[in-house]
């Protein structure tokens, strides 16, 4: 029965700190397969259905936003075969972006992030740059934390929920300025 009494609180207090540290070893562990291109790693901590879904959707937005400014009155039916010949390219786009190489791609892409040498000063190691140079960690929920990273162009937003026991990407909020319309 003492044994019980110890134990019971030593489980709960190991769970809440899981609960709470998780997102951050996911992140670590995130962070770790972009810096050895591990794309069996970044494949299991994405979730592709809802990453790609919010992409197209920003993308559509950007571009029906593009299209109406530059329309000034002119014939919606253009509008609306431009819009649509658009999405015929932004679908695959999107679809080969949303891979672990794309992803892995677009945020090594960073040319403002900070450099780091992985040995000694003396080493013949090339530099990496940290993709996650600057970024801040919130938690939105309890089962959803944001990663913001600088960039010059804007901030872009990396969204992680709860998925079990597991954390995976589930969004990539970019600023108009990085969508490649």
């Amino acid at each position: 029965m003492k044994a019980l009494k110890f134990l019971l609180p030593l489980l709960l207090v190991s769970l809440l700190a899981y609960a709470l540290l998780s997102p951050y070893l996911a992140l670590h562990q995130f962070k770790t397969a972009l810096d050895n291109k591990d794309t069996v790693v970044l494949d299991s901590r994405i979730n592709y259905p809802p990453l790609r879904d919010s992409l197209k959707s920003q993308m559509r937005n950007a571009l029906a936003s593009k299209l109406a400014s530059r329309s000034n009155g002119r014939s919606e039916a253009f509008a609306s075969l431009g819009m649509g010949l658009a999405m015929m390219v932004i679908e695959p786009m999107v679809d080969s972006m949303v891979s672990p190489q794309g992803l892995a791609g677009m945020m090594r892409d960073n040319p403002h992030a900070a450099s780091r040498s992985p040995d000694k000063a003396g080493s013949d190691a090339p530099s990496k740059t940290d993709p996650f140079a600057g970024a801040t960690t919130h938690y939105r929920s309890w089962d959803q934390l944001d990663v913001v990273v600088p960039r010059p162009e804007g901030n872009i937003s990396l969204v992680f929920k709860r998925d079990t026991l597991r954390w995976k990407l589930t969004d990539i909020l970019l600023p108009a300025s990085a969508l490649p319309l």
